[in-house]
């Protein structure tokens, strides 16, 4: 297993990100690097995404593993998702979003529509321009979710699979003051 330094310069090489990391967002990657649950309070602007986007690699380094790990972002906003999945593709990182909507579910794949309203999962998420099977092959390292985009059925039965049982290293809520429930 690599030591923890080690592991943080192979994650900032593959996102590209050549800054020094700020002393909470090294104590943050420390903790969760030995496995310990985390909260981070930290201020608008300081760079709380940077902790979560280097985790992929960072796991991927600790463990030895082929490919990177995966982590899911639970974030209430629409914005942010978008935002953040477009600045991760334009760096190359595999990367997208499941945003929540009231109504039917549908998924939306380059023009695609899929009705699924005789699902008995009320639920309605859409997956914006990437496929649910790759999805569920584990092809994205950052997958941003609604709370309730991640907890309907069939997302939820993909978070359960064995390949994310193995492949997830993390879990972050984003933007939890926003969360009513």
């Amino acid at each position: 297993m690599a030591d923890f330094f080690t592991c943080i310069e192979f994650a900032k090489t593959h996102l590209n990100f050549k800054h020094e990391l700020k002393e909470k967002q090294v104590q943050t990657l420390q903790n969760l690097y030995e496995g310990r649950d985390v909260i981070s309070v930290l201020p608008t602007g300081y760079g709380k995404s940077i902790i979560f986007q280097l985790l992929p690699w960072l796991f991927q380094r600790k463990y030895d593993s082929s490919t990177p790990c995966i982590v899911l972002v639970i974030c209430p906003l629409n914005s942010i998702m978008e935002d953040q999945v477009m600045g991760l593709r334009e760096r190359g990182i595999s990367a997208c979003y499941i945003s929540g909507s009231v109504g039917k579910t549908f998924m939306t794949k380059a023009g695609f529509d899929y009705d699924s309203s005789e699902d008995e999962d009320e639920s309605a998420w859409t997956i914006k321009d990437v496929s649910f099977k790759d999805i569920s092959d584990g092809k994205y390292n950052i997958i941003y979710a609604h709370p309730e985009s991640a907890l309907c059925k069939k997302m939820y039965s993909v978070f359960r699979s064995a390949l994310y049982q193995t492949k997830i290293c993390c879990v972050v809520i984003d933007e939890v003051h926003m969360v009513s429930e």
